[in-house]
This record gives structure tokens, sequence and C-alpha cells, in this order.
């Protein structure tokens, strides 16, 4: 390492000691959804985001595969989420902005990528609103479709050979219990 290089890890270890307890409150609110943000003992501390590898990093991104800008709307949007809660508020105007390089190390997906999401946030969450809606509506019609197909075959059973069996008669009524529950749910009653 030449002296440029150690002048600016050094000049970046004195702003990371004015940022330590912005760092540790990220690490907290990393840990408490799972997330270890933390570097291996030994190594300088997390916030050297520029000057440290990310391979020195001892949390697994959650997307590890690369993927050239190929993510669903259910991953955009998780993304998404994780952007709305890791933020800082910038001291100079007062805003609150995401933390990218944060979330960015978390996930595994570039910083750019992040920023362009947040840009265009209202139109992805619109589309995923979207997707909840018509999911909803399939899941419900699959649903009634197979319950249909069911009841078809319930009319085919004979119910006194059944009494011979208490494992095919306890299974039998689990059947009708649950049919009659998701016929009340999706019936709205």
């Amino acid at each position: 390492m030449d002296d440029k290089q150690k002048e600016l890890l050094k000049k970046q270890v004195d702003k990371l000691k004015e940022k330590d307890a912005v760092e540790d409150s990220l690490k907290l609110d990393a840990k408490s959804i799972g997330i270890d943000i933390t570097m291996p003992s030994g190594e300088i501390t997390q916030g050297l985001i520029d000057a440290v590898p990310e391979t020195n990093l001892s949390s697994t991104p959650i997307f590890t595969e690369n993927r050239r800008g190929k993510y669903r709307i259910d991953e955009q949007h998780f993304a998404l989420m994780f952007l709305e809660v890791f933020q800082e508020e910038d001291r100079a105007t007062g805003d609150v902005n995401p933390r990218f390089s944060a979330v960015s190390r978390m996930l595994g997906i570039e910083r750019k990528t992040l920023s362009f999401w947040w840009g265009k946030k209202e139109e992805l969450q619109a589309q995923q609103s979207a997707l909840m809606t018509q999911g909803f509506k399939y899941v419900s019609t699959s649903l009634m479709v197979e319950m249909i197909r069911m009841l078809q075959a319930l009319s085919k059973v004979n119910y006194e050979k059944m009494t011979e069996d208490s494992r095919d008669m306890k299974n039998f009524i689990s059947l009708i219990n649950t049919m009659m529950n998701k016929l009340i749910l999706f019936s709205d009653r």
C-alpha cells in the first residue's frame, strides 16, 4: 500500500470515528432482521466500504448471483422495503435518504440499481399492488376449481365402508372441515 492509499485510508478511519454511533445503529437494525454486516475480527471497521473489498464482509448478501438487471417485481419490492428501513438523515439538509451502499452490501444488488428503483418507487409499488390483487384472484379461482373437483370426488365415496376404518373417517371429517372453512372464507362470511 503506497503513502497516498494509506493517507486516504487514515482519513476514512477518522471520518468513521465520527460516524461510529450511526454505523452501530445500522448494524443493530440489520441484526434485528437477521443480517450480520460486521467485519471479521482484526479487519478495518465496517464503514470503510470503498477501501475494503466486499469479499471481506462476514455476511453473505441475500441475492448472491449476478442477474444483469433481471429481477422479479417481488425482489424489487423487497429491496425497496430495505431502502425504506435503512435510512439516514442528511445533517446539512435534514432530508432522510436511503443507505444505498449498506443495502447494496446486504442484498447483493448494485447501488446503481437500487438508486434507480428508488427513483421509480411509486411505479414499482403500483405494479406490486396490482400483482397482489390479481394474484389473490388467481389463487382463489384455482382453489375454487380444486374444491369443486374434491366435492365431485366425494360423491363417489361409500360412507358406510368408510366407517370401518377410523383413519379414513378422521381424514374425511378433516377434509370436509377444511373445505367448509375455505368456502366460508371465500364467500366473506
